[in-house]
């Protein structure tokens, strides 16, 4: 029995021990690139790309506000941004509100969608752009002062054609919001790993960059009969054609966004997410997701048989160890970085729930489909 526990979780530690091998070996962080900043102080950089700026949004009266805020105070030079805010078909105030924001800051312009849903909106903005690079990001999220900046260093310095970055929810003191903090955590973690061997799995539509040319016949790779996953279909569509795809994990990158208000809307959410994921046909996608998933069924497997065998509680726990031990490097890793080393409290609650989770979620993401605003 204990050759079969070897057999059943030595791939999954093997994958996450390089992952974690990978992110001791490379730094994780970065300083901004150099421009003439807010203040006036005078920088030097490589090049200075244009950057179009993407924001669709449906109903965010309430959200507009802060992001249009955050955007007005970017360091990145107002000269060199291009912002379109395009309306997807709200039936609130949101476009008025839209367009009185966007007449206080230059460059910003305010679209309705000719088509519907968030694909074909970014698919028509991304048509009457200018820019070098196309950066998108949601309306409800918030962004650090050098988020541009930041995007603009990695370009230049990298040649990146498609620039990835993480997201985290807004931070407050409930125990919900410390246990999606430190997933997020460990999400971006093998992103970053997985990108850094170029073979990345994973990108988020709200913390996205990616050249012109990347963009060209978006419609047609990202799928638009598929509700969502444009952001993950637009790196699949990146990856086949060999283009450089860079993970962001420099100071100031990560984007914080409203998260899911309660269990329930968060179950749903991750149930969202799931359920593209059968889409998908990226064979790293594939292949990551499969190794953690069975791992997840056998950790359970192991717990249930525990119940009805004599002795095999331990083998249970073994198995459970073996698979704590690189997760929990992953985010010493990653947590050391950010300065976040209080998260690590939550670890082990985390690790005991997330298999029955993980697996409950996928499972409902075969045979539900929550609606999408």
């Amino acid at each position: 029995m204990m050759v079969l526990l070897l057999i059943l979780i030595v791939p999954y530690f093997i994958i996450y021990i390089l992952f974690f091998a990978v992110l001791m070996a490379r730094p994780m962080a970065g300083n901004n690139p150099n421009i003439t900043d807010a203040a006036g102080r005078e920088r030097t950089v490589l090049n200075l790309p244009l950057l179009s700026v993407i924001i669709p949004f449906r109903n965010e009266a309430a959200s507009l506000p802060a992001i249009i805020e955050d955007l007005a105070l970017q360091e990145w030079p107002r000269s060199l941004t291009e912002i379109i805010l395009i309306d997807d078909g709200s039936t609130d105030n949101s476009f008025a509100e839209a367009a009185m924001l966007a007449a206080r800051i230059d460059n910003c312009r305010v679209i309705r969608n000719e088509g519907s849903g968030k694909k074909q909106a970014i698919a028509f903005a991304i048509g009457i752009t200018s820019g070098d690079i196309i950066v998108t990001t949601d309306a409800d999220c918030r962004l650090n002062h050098g988020w541009l900046t930041g995007i603009a260093r990695v370009y230049n310095e990298t040649g990146a054609e498609v620039i990835t970055g993480a997201v985290y929810p807004l931070p407050n003191p409930g125990i919900l919001n410390q246990l999606l903090h430190l997933e997020m955590m460990a999400i971006h973690s093998v992103s970053w790993a997985t990108s850094v061997i170029n073979h990345p799995v994973m990108a988020s539509g709200a913390n996205l960059a990616f050249t012109r040319e990347v963009s060209a016949g978006y419609i047609d790779f990202i799928r638009p009969s598929i509700s969502s996953g444009d952001d993950m279909f637009l790196l699949h569509h990146a990856k086949r054609d060999r283009r450089k795809i860079v993970f962001n994990y420099s100071e100031g990158a990560e984007v914080l966004t409203l998260p899911p208000t309660g269990l329930l809307r968060l179950i749903k959410q991750r149930i969202r997410w799931s359920s593209k994921g059968f889409k998908y046909r990226d064979s790293d996608t594939i292949l990551l997701g499969a190794v953690t998933s069975l791992t997840n069924i056998f950790l359970i497997s192991f717990l249930v048989l525990s119940a009805f065998i004599p002795g095999f509680f331990r083998i249970a726990a073994a198995a459970w160890f073996l698979k704590s031990v690189p997760d929990f490097l992953i985010l010493l890793r990653a947590a050391s970085v950010l300065n976040r080393r209080r998260l690590l409290l939550w670890f082990l609650p985390l690790h005991l729930i997330y298999p029955v989770y993980v697996l409950l979620v996928s499972f409902a993401g075969i045979i539900y489909r929550p609606p999408w605003k």
